[in-house]
């Protein structure tokens, strides 16, 4: 039966037989996804409580297609710890100019200069490769360049740096 996913759901990314690591839906924008992935591994009976205190990994926009179908298992939902879930910022190009737009596009400003450098582009990730980078951050597989964008450093940076 499929998984219908809702802001704050905590869930179980499988690494290999019973470890899993846990991640979080911290935002929802029209069906994107903004999933935070928490460094630290659990088992099975891994609890919602289990975030508290833990460290953010990757941070990416993603859709639901591995929580749709239960690859990933929702084990609850927790809404009181997103308040402090870093929110990422994004630069995005209208009619030749450069604006910061907010992960939920609810703030929209012209950029400056410095903030164009600092900012990327609005990318959405497969959930697969979510998945696939924290293997690789855990021994399984090789690491690929391309995972470092799902590092959590961009979210934490430009939630600092950006004010509105």
């Amino acid at each position: 039966m499929p998984q219908r996913v809702k802001l704050g759901d905590v869930f179980l990314i499988p690494l290999d037989q019973g470890r899993n690591c846990l991640g979080q839906i911290a935002g929802d924008w029209k069906g994107e996804l903004y999933a935070v992935v928490f460094d630290k591994v659990v088992n099975e009976d891994a609890t919602v409580s289990e975030v508290d205190g833990a460290a953010i990994q990757f941070a990416a926009l993603t859709l639901d297609a591995k929580l749709h179908h239960g690859d990933w298992r929702i084990i609850g939902n927790r809404q009181d710890n997103l308040s402090a879930v870093p929110q990422p910022w994004f630069k995005v190009s209208q009619d030749g100019q450069v604006y910061i737009e907010a992960r939920d596009r609810s703030f929209t400003r012209k950029a400056t200069p410095a903030e164009d450098a600092m900012l990327r582009l609005r990318t959405v990730v497969a959930p697969v490769r979510l998945e696939t980078a924290l293997k690789a951050m855990h021994g399984i597989g090789n690491w690929q360049s391309r995972f470092d964008e799902l590092r959590a450093d961009y979210a934490i940076e430009t939630a600092k740096a950006i004010v509105p």
